[in-house]
């Protein structure tokens, strides 16, 4: 899958440098399922991993808790998993709007990593567009016109043809003078725009890819969370910090939105 969604992401890249949406629809909505299979897989094994952990102590209450206390890849999962999806639920029964949930949460979580890849990606890739919102501005530009021009005369004999041919290409012939083109101040307005957009993706891309070599690497990974070793380690024991870190930061980010939902309630009770 990763391969899978390596080839999915380089085609976001190509489809957005210069391309209309309307003009690569087939396209994205392809790289869309890809994304929507890659997410379901990813759903499945996160939950076969989770009952996996937990089916050895099913009915072991006081040892289940023992193992979310233990320090680990499992912990982070699950706390990640409940302050997510288990507070949006928490939430949405709080505020007795729970039919959201069964009719477009399923969805929301396979169409998420679409909103996530393609929209960031297309907008990095037309920062340089600075017309957005203008809807229904896809008319064509002006295509331009000939620079020069000759007077035909119809011929009245076979004899004017030949003379008339001959004195056109003489005026062909003679080489204009050359015009030094310069720049207005649209155009270089719009290179300007064009070459941040080019720095701004170039140091996006690479920016992202030293973070996936270096969150991936086997020097990263580590056997204790509490404290990184540089050294290699087994497939069984790995333990990636980065991910510790975005699963506690989801954690904390969806626990600052419950206490905002939650407050809202409250005052909404007390002063109406």
């Amino acid at each position: 899958m990763r391969e899978i969604y390596l080839a999915a992401t380089i085609t976001v890249f190509i489809c957005s440098l210069g391309n209309r949406p309307q003009d690569s629809r087939f396209i994205f909505i392809l790289v869309i399922f890809l994304f929507a299979l890659i997410m379901g897989l990813m759903l499945y094994l996160v939950g076969t991993s989770v009952y996996l952990a937990v089916q050895p102590h099913w009915g072991h209450y006081d040892k289940m808790l023992k193992q979310l206390k233990e320090p680990g890849p499992f912990r982070d999962t699950v706390v990640s998993l409940l302050s997510t999806h288990g507070l949006y639920i928490v939430s949405s029964l709080m505020h007795f709007e729970p039919w959201h949930i069964l009719t477009s949460f399923l969805s929301y979580l396979f169409l998420l990593p679409a909103y996530i890849n393609i929209l960031m990606v297309y907008a990095f890739c037309n920062t340089h567009d600075v017309s957005w919102g203008t809807k229904g501005d896809n008319k064509a530009g002006d295509l331009g016109g000939a620079t020069k021009m000759i007077k035909f005369e119809k011929p009245n004999s076979s004899e004017d043809i030949g003379a008339i041919y001959q004195l056109n290409m003489q005026e062909l012939s003679v080489r204009p003078e050359h015009i030094k083109s310069k720049r207005d101040a649209k155009t270089r307005q719009e290179d300007y725009y064009k070459l941040f957009r080019t720095r701004l993706v170039l140091v996006w891309m690479f920016t992202n890819a030293m973070l996936v070599i270096v969150t991936t690497s086997a020097v990263t990974l580590t056997r204790d969370n509490t404290k990184v070793k540089m050294t290699a380690v087994d497939k069984d024991e790995l333990f990636n910090p980065y991910l510790s870190f975005i699963f506690w930061s989801v954690a904390c980010l969806s626990a600052i939105r419950f206490s905002g939902s939650t407050l809202y309630l409250v005052l909404k009770a007390l002063f109406g």
